[in-house]
């Protein structure tokens, strides 16, 4: 009996050792990620992102490795850098095997930095060394920063002398002041301001100063029903006082579901060949595509969209000598191809390609 029980026993311990030594191989195997994983670095690590939101782990500063949480909006990226160029040429063979030099380029740099509110812009405009134009090769910088409170500023500059500089700001009680200047010293400053509704009717007015004289443009909108919206708006030239040489334009507008339909007018007496002009588009939204249809004085449109692909064409109307012009554009997210003929000229085709780095 006694040798019986010291075998039994003989067992149970070589039993007890065996799960020991397994326990401590599993605390082993898992220890070591788990101290990895509380003290790697000093970086924080996200954990979750969401509608403009993240869950994000910071490290432990004490003696006890327990890291810490924090639910906060994303911050903003210190930069964006975006780079676009495009050519432009016909479809002739020498235009072709000459490139660059038979072709139009054109590139360009933006840099943007989103927590200061501004972005750089660096473009390069190379004309086609055979162009029948006198342009060479322009370089041209430009920068716009966010105001606080609303609004902006910016400023270019071009190689050949050219430049500019405009602002625009929100005002409280008042509106929005915005103005501009350039080098050939036009300028121009404006305020536009909205009123309550009276009556349903909202008014806005915008009064503007040029180097001509002064200027005032008066607006009037109204919903007459959930589907039914029209405006109104007359202003003056300026420099222009005379009430014959306002000019009138009105736009009314049919949403029904997916359906839109808009129709404006405009007259203006200063355009003699035809003081009277008018458009009518075409809007039909669905989940996959939206098609949008628009006749004007000038030309026909028919586009097509859905997400980052589109496709638009565009016929002219017959001009004096009875040619037209004509052109298709086709996108497919970050590079575009148009196709444009010019009445009887041969048919350019320009291609373009943006890139986010």
């Amino acid at each position: 009996m006694r040798r019986r029980r010291s075998c039994h026993l003989a067992k149970i311990g070589k039993v007890t050792i065996l799960l020991q030594l397994c326990l401590l191989a599993l605390c082993s195997i898992y220890e070591a990620p788990a101290q990895l994983f509380l003290n790697r670095g000093n970086k924080q690590k996200v954990l979750l992102q969401a509608r403009g939101y993240e869950l994000v782990m910071f490290p432990s500063k004490g003696k006890v490795p327990i890291p810490t949480l924090k639910f906060r909006k994303i911050p903003l990226k210190p930069l964006t850098l975006m780079v676009s160029g495009s050519t432009d040429g016909s479809l002739d063979k020498s235009a072709l095997t000459g490139f660059p030099y038979s072709t139009d380029n054109a590139a360009s740099l933006l840099l943007g930095f989103p927590r200061l509110g501004g972005q750089l812009s660096l473009g390069m405009d190379a004309p086609a060394v055979n162009s029948d134009s006198d342009d060479s090769n322009h370089l041209e910088a430009a920068y716009e920063q966010r105001l606080p409170g609303g609004g902006r500023v910016a400023a270019r500059l071009r190689s050949n002398g050219e430049w500019g500089a405009s602002f625009r700001h929100e005002v409280e009680d008042m509106g929005t002041v915005s103005g501009g200047l350039n080098s050939q010293l036009d300028w121009n400053l404006d305020l536009n301001t909205s009123y309550a509704p009276v009556r349903g009717f909202t008014p806005s007015v915008a009064y503007g100063a040029t180097q001509d004289g002064v200027h005032l443009r008066g607006r009037v909108d109204k919903d007459f029903s959930p589907h039914w919206h029209g405006s109104y708006g007359l202003q003056n030239i300026p420099g222009k006082y005379s009430p014959v040489d306002f000019v009138h334009d009105s736009t009314i507008t049919l949403s029904a579901g997916r359906h839109t339909i808009q129709a404006s007018a405009a007259y203006d007496r200063q355009m003699l060949k035809s003081p009277l002009t008018g458009a009518i588009s075409y809007t039909l939204t669905t989940r996959p595509v939206t098609l949008h249809a628009l006749m004007d004085g000038s030309q026909y449109a028919l586009a097509a969209q859905s997400g980052r692909k589109s496709l638009a064409a565009t016929l002219g109307r017959p001009n004096e000598e009875g040619q037209r012009s004509s052109q298709v554009e086709l996108r497919f997210g970050q590079v575009a191809a148009t196709m444009k003929k010019e009445g009887s000229s041969k048919p350019r085709i320009r291609l373009s390609k943006d890139a986010v780095l």
